[in-house]
């Protein structure tokens, strides 16, 4: 009983093209928005609808020393952060300067934009509300006429949208529930890394993993449990590649012969490894960063020329990234981490489980994107707001595992998981479909 759910993640050819503006993708993020805002703004700030038209102000018609309202789109603008024009116009036998961990650093400036223009705004809020670019939002306060920076005394986001009804048999709880051998459960990894040199403890670990959902280890109880697991979600960087991944002008040049046959050693190692849990269970395969797939967001899927055992098989699906599907009646969505990463740069503290839930009540699963994190231009509308809430919201390759069950004020309850990356933690996680509460599943090798 599971399936896609609509796939918004399929790109087509006009999606893909080179030539689109990216102000296109803010004015459709912007006006999808702004209704959703607007009402959150007259709920929050108990505004009647003559009173929230009368605050209302555009970015140039703000007026001097009087309180109003601002709606539009977050901007952070930051002397960290690359610079894509340099890439073009710096010498070519120069080398590249090196990317930034943090774009975050003195002196940056916080902004809100709308159809008109820019403003430039400061206050506690909005630095403790962790924002990032992309984000749309509501300020309410003053200009001060001296500075000519808004001061804000409060911000409105739009919040979780509507959700799903739950199934019948599903009782999401903060307690822990008593596992039922009758349960189902959903098993996600990231991070496979297959072709990385001389670490044999990582694939030995990976083999074990392997061999734990085939239900070719373990025994009694643990047997009994493997047999619950009814579908494997590997969310991105199944495999290694040397040093970075190249970006802008870089990633347009052929690969080198050795890199293709590094390449294609690498995926012949990845078939071998899951075709037995492919005759196991079904598979939705994701691509990430270091994996054979276009750069920009949605990734599409791996292409069935590279994987053609894999193929073959009924129970496996090749599926973009993000991922959207149902489960057991659930809604699931999940990215292999690209915008929880990139979100994490705008700030001096990274919580992925954080992240998640703010791009929850933000209603956006990759506001950064198109800034700091390519995607494709789209014209005519977004395809990462959130339309819905899942039921279950992931995002893989994370440096250590993490869950929280999120709650919306109409009632959602979301799980999230921050799925870690298996080369360097040896960790697999699972969800139970009854109850969605997560068990991690750790793989050590000797010498832990």
């Amino acid at each position: 009983d599971a399936g896609a759910v609509g796939e918004p993640f399929h790109a087509n050819l006009r999606d893909r093209a080179a030539n689109g503006q990216y102000a296109n993708l803010y004015f459709a993020r912007l006006a999808k928005l702004r209704p959703a805002v607007q009402q959150q703004m007259a709920a929050k700030w108990g505004l009647s609808e003559a009173r929230l038209r009368e605050m209302q102000s555009k970015t140039l018609d703000v007026p001097e020393e009087a309180e109003c309202i601002v709606l539009g789109t977050f901007y952070a603008e930051m002397k960290l952060k690359p610079n894509v024009l340099e890439e073009y116009t710096r010498d070519p036998l120069a080398a590249a300067a090196p990317v930034p961990d943090k774009y975050c650093g003195p002196g940056d400036k916080l902004i809100i934009e709308d159809e008109t223009g820019r403003l430039v705004i400061s206050g506690a809020l909005v630095t403790q509300a962790k924002l990032v670019t992309g984000v749309v939002l509501a300020v309410r306060g003053q200009l001060d006429p001296a500075t000519s920076i808004f001061a804000v005394n409060d911000i409105c986001i739009a919040d979780m949208s509507a959700q799903p009804p739950l199934p019948a048999s599903v009782t999401l709880t903060e307690s822990e529930a008593e596992p039922r051998p009758t349960d189902h459960y959903l098993a996600l990894v990231s991070g496979l890394n297959v072709g990385a040199e001389g670490d044999g403890e990582h694939m030995l670990a990976l083999q074990l993993l392997c061999d734990y959902l085939s239900a070719n280890v373990g025994g009694g109880e643990e047997l009994g449990l493997q047999r619950q697991i009814v579908r494997l979600v590997v969310c991105g960087n199944s495999l290694a590649i040397d040093g970075d991944k190249p970006t802008g002008a870089e990633a347009l040049r052929p690969m080198k012969a050795k890199q293709q046959r590094t390449l294609a050693n690498s995926l012949q190692a990845f078939e071998a490894i899951l075709l037995p849990v492919a005759a196991s269970m079904p598979i939705d395969l994701m691509p990430g960063i270091t994996d054979p797939s276009n750069l920009n967001l949605p990734q599409q899927p791996f292409h069935h020329c590279l994987l053609p055992l894999l193929a073959r098989h009924a129970s496996f699906t090749s599926v973009p990234n993000p991922h959207c599907f149902e489960l057991g009646g659930l809604r699931m969505l999940g990215t292999s981490g690209q915008p929880v990463s990139d979100a994490h740069k705008y700030h001096e503290t990274e919580d992925a489980v954080d992240t998640l839930e703010s791009m929850l009540r933000w209603r956006h699963l990759a506001p950064t994107a198109p800034d700091t994190l390519p995607c494709f231009p789209y014209a005519m509308a977004d395809p990462f707001i959130l339309n819905e809430t899942p039921h279950l919201l992931f995002a893989g390759n994370q440096s250590r595992y993490g869950t929280r069950l999120a709650k919306g004020a109409d009632g959602q309850k979301v799980r999230l998981v921050a799925v870690p990356d298996f080369s360097k933690t040896r960790i697999a996680v699972l969800v139970n479909l009854r109850t969605l509460r997560c068990h991690p599943l750790c793989f050590q090798g000797y010498g832990h």
